[in-house]
């Protein structure tokens, strides 16, 4: 059981005494201290319902606080609606990812910039307009042929022995 030889002998003698009710705990049937009262959650609940309808948990929480003078957690709050099944009154937003653009090979990029360039277009106007960063079209420009792949680096003998 996990307890020691002086508990066990007590909880022997209480048995004997009392019979098996002695052997649950003393405090078994009582609330706890900080436990919310009947009335102030379903008045919470009450006050979401109805006039605080549409107000997601922080800001009905700073409701209920302010103007109420009903203070409680936030995640007391939110479990007393999810016990009275009020969920959030909106669920979360998908999550943005970055809009990616459409990226063109490297062999069109720098035909694009090759073109721009005989038709006398500034640096600026040819970044902008192909999406691509400044220093990226010079490196086009300067370069006689389209870019080509970056062979990959040899492998390093950087492990310790």
């Amino acid at each position: 059981m996990g307890i020691s030889l002086r508990h066990t002998r007590r909880m022997l003698t209480a048995y004997r005494e009392s019979g098996a009710t002695a052997l649950a705990h003393g405090l078994r049937e009582h609330k706890p201290v900080n436990t919310i009262p009947e009335a102030t959650r379903s008045r919470v609940v009450h006050l979401a319902g109805k006039i605080y309808q549409g107000a997601n948990h922080t800001q009905l929480n700073e409701l209920l606080s302010e103007r109420e003078g009903i203070h409680i957690g936030r995640t007391t709050l939110r479990r007393i609606l999810a016990d009275a099944g009020m969920a959030t009154p909106r669920g979360r937003r998908p999550p943005k990812h970055r809009v990616r653009r459409e990226l063109m090979a490297r062999r069109e990029r720098w035909k694009a910039v090759q073109e721009a360039k005989r038709k006398g277009m500034s640096i600026r106007a040819m970044a902008r307009e192909l999406g691509i960063h400044r220093h990226t079209v010079r490196r086009y420009i300067d370069a006689d042929s389209p870019p080509t792949r970056r062979p990959p680096r040899p492998a390093s003998d950087t492990i310790a022995e």
